[in-house]
């Protein structure tokens, strides 16, 4: 394990304790459009900040956390056949995802147009996706690296009516019985593989980038953009890329992009297995992932994880002008 760059926290007993009394008293409703919880479970979080965290979150998060004990639903669900979600039945996962956007100082938010403005998402095999390669429900196909998002703008870029991608990806495991990883990239480590003319070829404006197939037709863009594929960011670099949805528009960034890919093929990754009342969350913009492919029952037995996506508190003022409705938590 990288210190530096991975870090776990094990939550005590009496924090676990009190984390299912709070969860237990919340309205499923609130859960679901959490605006005014957010700011309710404020003091709980900033104090399991104060006394658990051994780093500073003033500075910078680390790239990965993963956070272990909190409570686990009972009885558990099984693993959803399709997109109905009972989230009833999910009242502590739910809780500590939230709790955990706290802690650690982010803003929850979903996107217009995926996921049906819900702002968790439910990822589990589905067996009609069995053999897409291009969504999280697949189970048989490998899901390429990627960051979430990459149509959107990142840190430090000029925010207008798009919302900026997010910070952060944070899941929660309902079950992981074969301990099926999430695999991640951290972008600085493949940079360092690369020559520098390389890297200025990635860092300029050179690569269309396509609205992920998870957002609905109406709401992905009629043409694809031109972007910058990677930047620098309060000294480290940060990207925009998707292998499904990132294309060179020269041959000289063509050459550049395969070698990128090269590399983070040839690269050992840092393997994440997250299992019931755990909790893992990873910067989505400094790393990119992915999953190797696995054999699902579709019985209800499955890896079943839940997603919150957060961005920083110093971002909330981006999407001032990019809110498209307000239904108790923030679309954008």
């Amino acid at each position: 394990m990288r210190t530096n760059i991975e870090k776990h926290i094990y939550l005590p007993y009496e924090v676990k304790e009190r984390i299912t009394k709070n969860a237990q008293k919340v309205d499923i409703h609130a859960l679901l459009k959490p605006i005014d919880l957010i700011d309710r479970i404020k003091n709980f979080a900033d104090e399991i900040s104060h006394n658990y965290i051994n780093f500073n979150l003033e500075e910078t998060l680390p790239e990965i956390v993963i956070l272990h004990n909190f409570p686990i639903d009972f009885p558990l669900p099984n693993t959803p056949m399709d997109h109905n979600i009972d989230y009833k039945q999910l009242k502590f996962c739910l809780y500590s995802l939230l709790l955990t956007a706290k802690i650690f100082k982010l803003f929850p938010l979903t996107y217009h147009g995926e996921n049906d403005d819900c702002l968790y998402r439910s990822v589990a095999p589905l067996e009609y996706a069995k053999d897409d390669n291009q969504s999280a429900h697949g189970g048989s196909r490998y899901f390429p690296v990627h960051m979430d998002l990459p149509d959107r703008p990142l840190l430090g870029d000029e925010v207008k009516r798009i919302a900026p991608a997010p910070d952060y990806s944070i899941f929660s495991c309902i079950r992981n019985p074969n301990n099926i990883p999430t695999d991640i990239y951290i972008l600085d480590d493949i940079l360092k593989t690369l020559d520098s003319s390389l890297v200025d070829i990635l860092c300029s404006k050179r690569f269309k980038i396509t609205t992920p197939s998870s957002f609905d037709v109406s709401s992905r863009k009629k043409e694809p953009c031109v972007y910058p594929l990677v930047k620098k960011y309060n000294e480290k670099f940060i990207c925009r890329y998707d292998e499904l949805n990132c294309f060179a528009v020269d041959s000289e960034a063509e050459h550049a992009l395969n070698l990128f890919k090269s590399k983070i093929d040839q690269a050992n990754p840092i393997r994440i297995s997250i299992n019931p009342g755990e909790i893992m969350l990873f910067s989505n913009q400094k790393t990119v992932h992915s999953r190797a492919s696995f054999s699902p029952n579709y019985d209800g037995t499955d890896r079943w994880l839940i997603r919150l996506y957060g961005i920083v508190n110093s971002s909330q003022k981006l999407l001032k002008n990019c809110l498209y409705r307000n239904k108790k938590h923030v679309v954008v």
